[in-house]
């Protein structure tokens, strides 16, 4: 059943592609004010791959089940900071202030992902540094 369902819904999105692709990328700018950098690239490269994508950020950013889409992008600002990409964070802060973050929850968010992302790393680092340092003393041991 689900995969005759899910073959009727990639046919009619291949019957519409075009127009398809274009409402997703209007209602992107409508919505963030820009089109994110990701979905114009794939938009131009894989537009299949677009709406598929325009759907899991629907439902995963944009409708969230329990998150309000302030908390949902405070959230996307956090993980984009955690991850060090500059031009996400810089997206997801607009997108945070616009469902109604102040700047203050923008910034307490930035420091709490910088402090987890700052423990991350340390924590890969040391364990790495013990973990060879181990190594070496057993090789001298022997």
């Amino acid at each position: 059943m689900i995969a005759l369902a899910l073959r009727r819904l990639v046919k009619q999105i291949f019957e519409s592609l075009d127009e398809s692709v274009k409402d997703i990328i209007d209602e992107m700018r409508e919505s963030y004010g820009r089109v994110p950098f990701i979905a114009d690239s794939i938009a131009k490269h894989k537009p299949e791959l677009l709406v598929l994508d325009a759907l899991s950020t629907l439902l995963t950013l944009r409708k969230p089940t329990v998150l309000s889409p302030k908390v949902a992008e405070l959230v996307a600002v956090s993980a984009a900071v955690a991850l060090g990409c500059e031009h996400c964070t810089d997206f997801h802060i607009e997108a945070a202030l616009r469902e109604g973050a102040s700047i203050e929850e923008v910034f307490d968010t930035i420091l709490i992902a910088g402090l987890i992302s700052r423990s991350a790393r340390l924590a890969v680092g040391l364990r790495v540094l013990e973990r060879v340092t181990s190594r070496i003393r057993r090789r001298e041991q022997h």
